[in-house]
């Protein structure tokens, strides 16, 4: 059996690879699609704590996780298991970033700042679960942004990079996108709710 559930967010690829699994005859597999990094580490935990048998192949910009049982799943109240997989996980910030500069003040100099923090942050060990670019935010994951590189470093130290549709368009922007995916707003609503530990920069 196969689940598309590309750009959805935690819970809901969870809720559904749930629903689906209770409904396998015995010797099936599931498939899963996504392209939620969050997403898939709940599914790994889940295959985990229901004994399957997994495997996970990237697509370029989706992975599959194939979910084997090895024996009867429980599937009991899906949504407050989904969460509940995704609190264990949910430990490093979604970084919501609204403009190419941070605060209030000076303009320039928040722009310096915003480019010291991104830089700082591509040293760390740990990356956050995702970047998630909004409003004039947007020009910094776009061809004449100074922090690209920056950007990519923490995109592979495993971070998600999201630039948001409406305000790429807004700008001109839509096809100048050096880092990252495109996302549409209401993915970003599907974030606000199911992250528990959001941060606006």
């Amino acid at each position: 059996m196969q689940v598309d559930a590309r750009d959805l967010f935690n819970p809901k690829p969870v809720i559904m690879a749930l629903e689906a699994l209770s409904e396998l005859r015995e010797g099936e597999t599931l498939a899963v699609s996504v392209n939620d990094g969050m997403a898939v580490e709940s599914l790994v935990r889940l295959a985990d704590e229901q004994h399957c048998k997994f495997m996970r192949e990237d697509e370029g910009d989706y992975t599959v996780v194939t979910l084997a049982p090895t024996e009867p799943i429980v599937t009991n109240k899906p949504i407050e298991r989904a969460v509940a997989l995704m609190d264990v996980i949910d430990q490093q910030p979604t970084v919501i970033i609204g403009s190419e500069a941070v605060g209030c003040g000076d303009k320039e100099l928040g722009r310096i700042l915003m480019g010291e923090i991104i830089y700082d942050m591509a040293l760390q060990e740990v990356a956050p679960q995702e970047l998630v670019f909004v409003n004039s935010g947007v020009k910094l994951t776009t061809t004449g942004s100074d922090i690209i590189d920056q950007l990519k470093m923490i995109e592979a130290l495993g971070a998600d990079i999201h630039s948001e549709a409406v305000s790429l368009d807004g700008y001109g922007l839509t096809e100048q996108v050096e880092v990252g995916d495109i996302i549409q707003p209401y993915n970003i609503a599907q974030i606000l709710v199911s992250r528990t530990n959001v941060v606006m920069l």
